[in-house]
């Protein structure tokens, strides 16, 4: 069974440490964006503008710190 209190507690947390990682956006052949952080480079986001994959990168990266936290890493 799910915690929602205590998942929102990380989320919370994992929030609070987003700006500790470096987020790198480049411009594919398609024209898309991706972008992945240094810390995660498996985490990534894609987006039609820097600003889109930016905020998608985020949102991946904020579940993977929030795992993190959550497996005690």
């Amino acid at each position: 069974m799910i915690d929602l209190t205590t998942e929102h507690q990380l989320v919370k947390a994992a929030s609070s440490r987003i700006n500790e990682y470096n987020i790198v956006v480049a411009k594919r052949q398609s024209g898309k964006y991706v972008g992945f952080a240094r810390e995660f480079p498996c985490i990534f986001g894609i987006g039609e503008t820097v600003e889109e994959c930016f905020q998608q990168t985020q949102e991946s990266l904020l579940g993977a710190i929030a795992l993190a936290m959550k497996l005690g890493e």
